[in-house]
Formats: C-alpha cells, structure tokens, sequence
C-alpha cells in the first residue's frame, strides 16, 4: 500500500537509484509463486545473479538501491531467503487500515473482473471467502510460516492480516533492520515518512519539497482512505461485524509489538477504531 507515493519520494533522492522497475516482484509473484521455495537452497547462485542484474551496479558506496515490491511482506520463504542472501538489508513495510485495505482490494479486482470476485457486493463476498481464511488460520496452528502461506492464499482478506508477516520477518531479521510504516501516516506527514525511512538507511535526511509530496493521495476516496470506523458510517452488517471480530486479535498483536517498541506506533485512528 503506497508503495508508488515511497517510490515517488526517495528515488527523487541523491543517494538512491531503483531497480529496472518500481516491483520486480522477483521472489514472490502477484498470483502467490514464489523463487525462494525451499528458502535455504533457493533461490540459487545462478537464480539470484538474475535478480540483481535488475539493479543498477553502483560505483558509489553511499549510493544505494532497492525495490518497492508490496507481495514480498507476506512471502513465507522470502525472510529466510534474503537473510542467506542479502543479511544487511534495510525493509520497509507499510500497512493500511485492514479493513479499508481488504474493501478496496476487493474493488479492484472487482473492476478488474477477476473470476474469484463473485457478483454481489463485498458483504457477500466476506460471507463466502471469511471461513476458508478462518479455517486455514486454524489449521496453521500458530506457525508463522502457514500463518503467512494462509494469509498469501487469500489475495483480498488475508493480506490484512500483518502480524504473522512481520513476526516472521522479525526472526530473521533485527527491529533495527526493518520500519513499520502507516498508509495515515503517509497521507498526513509525507515527510515524517520519508524521515525515518532515510534514518533506517543511513542516508541523508532530505527536505522534498511540495511538489513531490503532493504526488502522494491526491484524491483519498481512490486509496481507500476508510477505515474500520467504516462500520457505524456504512451500516453494521453481520459480515462486517465477523470481519472486524477476525481481524482485531491480529491488531492487537500489531499493538503488543508497538507497545515493546519492536515497531513503530499504531495511528490514532487504529488505535480508537480497533478499540485498543
């Protein structure tokens, strides 16, 4: 979730050149394929010198590079995979309200005519997709690799389930390593964003100027901007009420790791809407 508003912002930055397109999508696909199965052999030598033929070779140190894939958050080899591979890697993820984030998914893919995306409307499809979500979360049986594996099979609901995503992540790789950022966050200081993103690369902490800020939400109705508050705005369905029921425990996990300082603080507006 906004990954082209940070892609945007920091390759207009001296000290950062991106790969050969803003999401190589390299090691984990669109439609959950991944190159990092199983995560201790693959990808290999030969595999991995493909991927870094996507980025520029760079003659100065204090130049840096990188992608801006969004799948990669839940890919469940991919922490084992860039921890053999790449173990000084700096990674960013920025997370969106989960219930805004899963309607508008689901209207996308709607617009997009996608055969999984049922006539009816989104109510209907959280009737129909929740328990297969649910059932698989139970199966996983509190392991984070299928926790993840559960949450990447379930292109619209389950990508807003973070907490299993960035735990795995967390066991490969230091807090220090890895920023936790929020789509809020983003629309309202831009700037703050792109602060603590540079002070988690060691790179200049540049002041953009409003031109390429304002490339950011210009319009917020397009990002789905609405939040879990949406339920007493909207009507208080049954639907809406289970989703909101499923997804909150897995916000409170988000809250336990920002109350111990492992990731940055939730919004004010989760932390009022998810009742924390």
């Amino acid at each position: 979730s906004g990954t082209s508003t940070l892609f945007n912002i920091l390759t207009a930055h001296p000290q950062v050149r991106g790969a050969s397109r803003k999401e190589l999508l390299w090691f984990h696909t669109v439609d959950d394929r991944v190159r990092c199965d199983p995560p201790g052999t693959r990808p290999t030598s030969e595999e991995f010198g493909e991927y870094l033929g996507h980025f520029p070779r760079l003659a100065n140190a204090t130049v840096l590079t990188g992608e801006f894939s969004a799948t990669y958050v839940h890919c469940w080899c991919c922490p084992e995979a860039f921890r053999r591979l790449l173990p000084d890697l700096r990674l960013v993820a920025q997370l969106r309200d989960p219930i805004a984030r899963a309607r508008s998914r689901w209207t996308e893919q709607k617009l997009f005519g996608k055969a999984e995306i049922k006539p009816g409307g989104f109510e209907e499809y959280v009737e129909k997709a929740l328990p297969k979500l649910q059932a698989c979360m139970e199966r996983a049986d509190g392991s984070l690799e299928d926790e993840v594996r559960c949450a990447a099979g379930s292109n619209t609901l389950g990508l807003s389930l973070y907490d299993s995503a960035i735990k795995l992540w967390l066991a490969h790789f230091p807090p220090s390593s890895f920023l936790v950022t929020y789509l809020e966050q983003l629309a309202a200081s831009p700037q703050s964003v792109a602060s603590a993103i540079s002070r988690l690369l060691g790179i200049e902490d540049r002041q953009y100027n409003e031109t390429i800020l304002g490339k950011k939400f210009n319009a917020r109705g397009a990002y789905g901007w609405r939040t879990a508050s949406m339920l007493e705005r909207e009507g208080n369905s049954t639907a809406m009420q289970k989703l909101y029921a499923f997804y909150r425990p897995h916000v409170q996990n988000l809250q336990s790791l920002a109350a111990q300082g492992i990731i940055s603080p939730l919004p004010a507006s989760w932390v009022a809407n998810w009742k924390l």
